[in-house]
């Protein structure tokens, strides 16, 4: 498939083939109809004229065409953004509960997390304090039956 031409060629083309083809058929035509060179003068001044309307009101179709091609992209990219600012402002809200909701689970498990390292401290504390005790109770059954070998 032809790939289409870009606008600024197009109407390039389009002016040049039609001022060749103006100029020259228009010319051999008023040459083989026309006699009087005064009024030959004359019909290719209007001719003239004529050429410059008929190709002002080209360039202005086919601009006019190009600019509402232009405006109807400009409205849809217009629309386009509209919809992904409206988008990434509820996905950013959504993300934003998210990083509360993460932010105070991380609270709760530190709060825990500290919880549990002063009950392990609390429980390594109380293991050392029964250690000691039974080395005393122990200490003191070894003195107990000292004493009473001693004493026997």
């Amino acid at each position: 498939m032809m790939k289409k031409l870009k606008f600024e060629y197009r109407i390039t083309i389009v002016y040049l083939l039609l001022g060749s083809f103006w100029i020259l058929f228009s010319d051999k035509f008023l040459n083989t109809i026309i006699d009087d060179i005064n009024f030959l003068t004359e019909i290719q001044i209007f001719k003239g004229w004529f050429y410059v309307f008929v190709t002002g009101l080209i360039f202005f179709l086919f601009i006019k065409k190009h600019l509402k091609k232009l405006r109807l992209t400009e409205n849809e990219l217009q629309e386009h953004k509209k919809n992904l600012n409206q988008l990434i402002q509820k996905k950013t809200k959504v993300l934003d509960l998210v990083i509360k909701e993460l932010s105070d689970k991380n609270n709760i498990i530190d709060k825990q997390n500290r919880n549990l390292q002063n009950a392990l401290k609390n429980l390594k504390n109380a293991q050392a304090q029964l250690l000691q005790a039974e080395k005393m109770s122990s200490l003191g059954i070894l003195t107990a039956g000292i004493a009473h070998e001693i004493n026997n």
